[in-house]
């Protein structure tokens, strides 16, 4: 599109032929996005175009919606055309408008918050040069270049501050300028209700793992309690060496922790294997 418009600009399509329009010394007062829709830009008259730069000149009444090669032809910088557009539609990117807005709030509140140099030491109360503590101001410069750091045309790191931080930055904010911050007033209060939730799931998850644990240690304690009639049935019966250290082995080990102690696979196909070897009376399930 951009090689289609510089052609209509240079064979003098629209208002590039038009006597009393002038060609040079316009000036960019803002650029827009069209998003779906389509302008014709009204300088050439002819491309159609979706980010529409507004043009003013000082000898031409009204202003001039056009695209983003006539504006620069209009204003003898096409570079800077091309990085004004670059930069609206970096700005657009809903991560790096999020950030934009922190840094714009930093630097309100260091262009407000007075002598830096009489800033009030940790805790301490604030001077009335200085609206700021040395912490607030830490939070604040720590705000300006994380925030800086996330607009940068390659960053990839998102923006993201705690609930905690949101809070302390915004009764700084109200502190200096003396009014609230409209966006971050609705995302404190959207963090809170975020992490109340989690809060919420968190503690219903461990309700439910307590409860599991819980009931584990109510079968284990009965799995134990049959394991030790198995093994005083067991005890009766003439078993071989082996068999007796391995037995009393089991019941040392469940009186020692009847809560946590259980069974391997192993030791209880090996328990299963005694008794019906030696054929027990006592119908005991194993």
């Amino acid at each position: 599109m951009a090689e289609s418009e510089q052609q209509f600009i240079a064979r003098g399509f629209g208002k590039w032929s038009q006597r009393g329009v002038p060609h040079k010394g316009w000036t960019c007062i803002g650029i827009d996005d069209l998003e779906d829709d389509r302008a014709t830009c009204e300088m050439c008259e002819t491309a159609e175009v979706r980010y529409v730069h507004t043009m003013t000149h000082p000898a031409f009444e009204g202003e001039l919606e056009v695209g983003c090669v006539c504006a620069g032809n209009m204003e003898q910088d096409l570079v800077r055309a091309e990085v004004r557009e670059k930069e609206f539609k970096r700005r657009q990117n809903p991560r790096v408008a999020v950030a934009l807005t922190w840094f714009e709030a930093a630097k309100e509140i260091l262009a407000n918050a007075g002598d830096l140099s009489e800033m009030g030491v940790g805790l301490w109360p604030y001077s009335k040069k200085c609206k700021l503590s040395s912490l607030d101001y830490d939070l604040v410069r720590d705000v300006l270049y994380l925030a800086d750091w996330c607009t940068r045309p390659r960053a990839r790191k998102k923006f993201f501050l705690h609930a905690y931080q949101i809070s302390d930055f915004r009764q700084i904010y109200q502190r200096v300028l003396g009014k609230d911050h409209d966006y971050i007033a609705i995302l404190e209060a959207r963090t809170k209700k975020r992490e109340a939730k989690l809060i919420a799931e968190a503690e219903e998850r461990d309700r439910k793992e307590r409860a599991e644990f819980e009931a584990m240690c109510e079968r284990i304690e009965a799995d134990n309690k049959l394991g030790l009639r198995i093994c005083d049935t067991l005890s009766t019966k003439p078993l071989t060496e082996r068999e007796y250290d391995f037995v009393a082995s089991i019941t040392k080990q469940i009186h020692r922790a009847p809560d946590s102690f259980q069974l391997s696979e192993r030791q209880l196909s090996w328990l299963k294997d005694i008794w019906r070897k030696h054929k027990c009376e006592e119908v005991v399930e194993c």
